[in-house]
């Protein structure tokens, strides 16, 4: 259990040095030097803790706590409790299992957005009341599924220190988190992607065809192998993704998921841009670190089909000034064909958005988009494509109509035929 001691006076003098004028009791040596209350206890692993404060009202609040965390199996060595935030998420960080391309945004958030508010503070410091605080602050430059994300991470971290002992209670708790009014993008019309194809360099045409008609994600479109077309069946199968790392090379890596190793069935027209593309842009080896199976990393060639106009692996960066480029040509050719311009905040993975919202208009069921998707289970694609979902109201009407309509005439009869008055007398 933990005990209240008073540093600034004894009750066990070993000399004899008088009683102060304020307190009326034998000083220390500590007398009228720091705090006066110190808190101490020896945690589950043996070691002894101490804490010091100025009132005594306090020591004794913090005392009661302690002990009763200590009965209840709460504290370990609460002593850390003492590390500041910096150090519990840089441990956390080394720690977490973490993909590549995770860990770089996770070290991104924390150095932009969560370490200068919190790095210096010690853990147990940190109150409900900084993290609101905290929330209100990022709510101005993130938007809210950005900052719902990078909570998620401060709430990790807290969440750890719980489990470790160095705090009792996250101070995630109860946190309101501003409502992301989420603006769908519609996804571009066959008119606009054909506008798309026809605007982009001829070696990336070709890309867009796929991407809009098989779903790729863009890590999955450039990492793409010949070894994973089969244009005989008219499928493309997922194996891995390009991971381009805002510093450093960009390397082969599983895709995002298991789920994302799949194989999808592709339209004739993507299989003939196909086909033209491979004839006009046979691949050409580029060299590339694999680390698609995590023990066994490699340096080889890989035999990229979209690689760009240089023969190198396609960079996001470079992708994404090519992109604007490409989407401001075509909505010149639209609009001066008298057609709709493609919707702002259009992207590469908007046409993956078209393609999986055509399938679930159409019917295809959601365990096969799914599939396509590869989406981690079906729950992620009801989530976000359920608004494009058949409409219900008919389906359900359907469904009825079948099942009953076959009945006819007795099941739309207005009322009962006249019955005969004297049936049922008796005779």
């Amino acid at each position: 259990m933990a005990a209240v001691t008073d540093l600034w006076h004894t009750s066990k003098p070993k000399t004899s040095r008088g009683t102060c004028a304020e307190h009326g009791k034998v000083p220390t040596a500590l007398h009228g030097r720091g705090r006066r209350w110190q808190v101490r206890w020896r945690a589950a692993n043996g070691r002894q803790c101490k804490e010091t404060w100025a009132k005594r009202a306090d020591a004794d609040r913090r005392a009661a706590q302690v002990s009763a965390d200590l009965a209840r199996g709460l504290l370990g060595d609460t002593a850390t409790g003492r590390e500041t935030f910096r150090e519990v998420a840089e441990r956390w960080a080394a720690t977490a299992h973490h993909r590549p391309g995770t860990m770089e945004r996770t070290e991104r958030v924390l150095r932009r957005h969560i370490l200068p508010t919190f790095a210096d503070v010690p853990i147990r410091a940190v109150s409900r009341r900084d993290v609101q605080a905290w929330v209100a602050d990022r709510a101005d430059v993130l938007a809210p599924s950005t900052l719902s994300s990078t909570y998620a991470i401060l709430a990790a971290i807290f969440n750890e220190a719980v489990r470790d002992g160095l705090i009792t209670r996250s101070p995630c708790s109860r946190i309101r988190l501003p409502a992301d009014a989420h603006r769908e993008v519609p996804p571009p019309s066959a008119v606009q992607i054909a506008a798309l194809v026809d605007a982009a360099p001829a070696h990336y045409r070709a890309a867009l065809v796929l991407a809009a008609s098989a779903g790729l994600r863009a890590g999955e479109l450039f990492g793409l192998e010949l070894d994973c077309l089969d244009l005989e069946a008219g499928t493309v199968t997922v194996r891995r993704q390009l991971v381009g790392p805002t510093a450093g090379a960009p390397y082969l890596d599983r895709p995002k998921t298991a789920k994302s190793l799949r194989t999808v069935p592709l339209p004739p027209v993507a299989v003939k841009a196909l086909r033209a593309h491979l004839a006009a842009f046979p691949p050409r080896g580029v060299e590339l670190d694999d680390r698609s199976d995590p023990r066994r990393p490699e340096r080889r060639t890989a035999m990229l089909v979209f690689p760009s106009s240089e023969g190198e692996p396609v960079r996001r960066s470079n992708w994404a000034r090519r992109w604007e480029k490409l989407v401001r040509r075509a909505d010149e050719a639209l609009v001066a064909a008298g057609q709709e311009p493609i919707a702002e905040r259009t992207t590469l993975h908007t046409l993956r958005h078209g393609y999986v919202s055509t399938l679930v208009q159409a019917g295809v069921s959601i365990k096969a988009v799914q599939t396509y998707a590869g989406h981690s289970n079906p729950g992620v694609t009801m989530k976000v494509y359920a608004h494009v979902l058949p409409g219900a109201d008919d389906t359900a009407r359907t469904v009825i109509e079948n099942a009953l309509g076959a009945a006819g005439a007795p099941m739309v009869r207005p009322q009962d035929p006249p019955q005969d008055e004297s049936a049922g007398q008796e005779r």
